[in-house]
């Protein structure tokens, strides 16, 4: 949930894969001279402390891995990508960033992950472009794999700690499942498999369409896609907050061992009076944000990655609410009780749209800010760096309770 801050090692000493050094030794790649190399990237200054790593084994490869999905980016990144990647085209940028020592070779170990991935897709001669320094304590390494030709082959996503590798797997059943699924209107992508491999949980999945463009910032999805969220895989159900699966996870986030849990516990004191609201309840996304949705028209269906954060048993409108929160603390750079504020009216429309009234929208309001702050508090309980801001926004004081 964090907006940027410093990356730190995992709770248990695991060194965060943050850099490319880092990330090449989590994959059992070792860094040498590029004349000596199996393989070579440019690393490439990205957004604030973001590292893009490309590969540049040919202008072929270089090119593709910086046009490929670029309409997924935002603007000004996505104008970046097809300068530098026209540079490679005219073999232009390869021989620049060699002479500003910007890129560096590395040799496959005796046991890689590329290796292993070769061997899951039956396909050789694999690559990738990534990107490193991600602002957040728990962000998950996304590979982007192509093949010799600059063919994009797959998505890796790798989980290496404890709470990355829980992110990742949950992810994985999540679109196992949302595959024999009939979502209306929503399109998730296609799982390949899910393995283990040393202390690292990876998931690859099906390259995504070509052609589609990043949602408009800030322009929430129609209600009904939500609704065939909720739905997704499981039984919407009407009951009270307290009987649902999210409190349950309220509760056992109140019993964690970290100082912080006392802050969930005070907070979910004071909203108990809302635990006998009854609301539908089903699945939600997650992490319902522009920058995991894109189109191919205005109109066309729309894609939906990132379900690390997916669960089941959740008053139906929190997604809704998450996208104006989000667009608000992340984007925008409102402070968080500015933007808890922003999404409750922003998101009220919608939420009226799906049958929601005013004591629910009031309710859904308060278990979104409770969820976020049981995020942080289990963060902080494997060792994270919890988002004092957002904790402190997130810890209801009486005052701010509606009347029931």
């Amino acid at each position: 949930m964090h907006r940027g801050g410093d990356r730190i090692s995992g709770g248990d000493g695991i060194m965060r894969p943050d850099t490319p050094a880092a990330l090449f030794a989590k994959l059992g790649l070792s860094v040498c001279r590029p004349a000596h190399a199996d393989h070579t990237f440019a690393a490439v200054s990205s957004r604030g402390t973001r590292t893009f790593l490309v590969p540049v084994d040919s202008n072929v490869l270089a090119t593709a891995s910086l046009t490929l999905h670029n309409g997924l980016r935002p603007p000004p990144m996505r104008v970046m990508r097809r300068v530098l990647g026209t540079a490679f085209r005219a073999g232009l940028a390869g021989p620049l960033l060699r002479a500003g020592g910007r890129v560096v070779g590395v040799t496959r170990g005796p046991e890689n992950l590329l290796d292993v991935i070769e061997h899951r897709l039956g396909v050789s001669h694999l690559t990738f472009a990534a990107t490193t320094g991600a602002p957040g304590p728990f962000a998950t390494p996304v590979l982007q794999l192509v093949d010799a030709a600059g063919k994009m082959v797959a998505f890796a996503k790798v989980g290496w700690d404890e709470v990355t590798r829980e992110l990742v797997e949950n992810e994985a059943r999540v679109l196992a499942r949302a595959h024999d699924d009939d979502a209306v209107g929503l399109e998730t992508p296609q799982l390949h498999c899910d393995f283990r491999w040393r202390d690292l949980a990876v998931t690859l999945t099906h390259p995504l369409p070509a052609g589609l463009r990043r949602v408009k910032s800030g322009a929430a999805p129609a209600s009904y896609v939500t609704e065939a969220v909720a739905r997704m895989g499981d039984t919407i159900s009407v009951h009270p907050i307290r009987e649902s699966a999210m409190y349950a996870r309220w509760l056992a986030g109140c019993a964690l061992d970290t100082a912080h849990a006392d802050l969930l516990a005070r907070a979910l004191d004071i909203a108990e009076p809302f635990g006998s609201v009854e609301v539908r309840h089903g699945r939600w996304h997650g992490d319902w944000v522009a920058w995991n949705m894109a189109r191919a028209a205005p109109e066309a269906l729309l894609h939906v990655w990132d379900w690390e954060y997916s669960a089941a048993g959740v008053p139906v409108g929190l997604d809704i609410l998450h996208f104006h929160f989000q667009y608000a603390y992340v984007e925008k750079g409102t402070d968080a009780r500015g933007s808890f504020a922003y999404a409750t009216r922003s998101a009220a429309t919608d939420l009226a749209r799906i049958g929601l009234g005013r004591s629910e929208r009031e309710a859904a309001a308060l278990c979104h800010r409770l969820e976020l702050l049981r995020r942080e508090v289990w963060a902080a309980s494997l060792g994270g760096d919890p988002d004092s801001e957002l904790m402190s926004a997130c810890a209801l004081q009486q005052a701010e309770l509606p009347s029931l």
